[in-house]
């Protein structure tokens, strides 16, 4: 099932009580939202735009990340503060190698000090990679090991899935699992984001 942002949005109340039941398994993050996180935090802090380094496919369009990514994002885990977030060792160990390579030494500890303060919220599954090597998407080459690694955390769980990545989102979507594309969020500057 795809999100729909507009009528999230908008307060449509079928729409919230139906995520509403879906979120209560809780919601996996991608690698790009996590960053979003760590980076928006440290350049909101610091006046950087270490952010804009990264991009996300918006249609046809990579458009670069910004502070508004960020804002929207912390946003909408505001509104769901009430449930549970996840993130797997892959995911978080893909998110680091990305940042560690636009950091200096000192800005990396500051954002790591920042991140583990203000998401420590954020809950890790272990995946072994036995059950990674497992998986058909794996052995042929549709999705890297995060992307599979979540999609393992989800088949025990369902659980909602936020990610820029399309082609893990069609395969969650057409296992019945909720998936919200980054991308949709963006939609959320029109709007004020629901706490449900």
């Amino acid at each position: 099932m795809w999100f729909d942002a507009v009528s999230y949005f908008t307060n449509d109340v079928k729409i919230i009580s139906e995520y509403r039941e879906k979120f209560k398994s809780g919601i996996l993050l991608d690698t790009t939202p996590l960053m979003t996180l760590f980076l928006g935090k440290f350049d909101e802090k610091n006046g950087t735009k270490l952010l804009e380094n990264f991009s996300m496919k918006e249609g046809i369009t990579n458009r670069k990340l910004n502070s508004n990514d960020f804002e929207i994002l912390r946003q909408f885990i505001n509104g769901l503060n009430r449930f549970e977030f996840f993130i797997t060792p892959h995911i978080f160990t893909e998110a680091i190698q990305h940042i560690w390579k636009i950091t200096s030494p000192e800005q990396f500890t500051d954002i790591i000090k920042y991140f583990f303060n203000d998401y420590s919220f954020l809950q890790e599954f272990p995946i072994c990679c036995k059950e990674i090597s497992k998986n058909e998407n794996f052995q042929n080459k549709k999705l890297e090991i995060g992307d599979i690694s979540l999609m393992i955390e989800n088949s025990k769980k369902s659980k909602t899935i936020i990610s820029i990545d399309m082609t893990m989102m069609e395969i969650a979507d057409y296992d019945g699992f909720l998936v919200i594309p980054f991308q949709f969020l963006t939609t959320a500057i029109k709007y004020t984001i629901p706490n449900i």
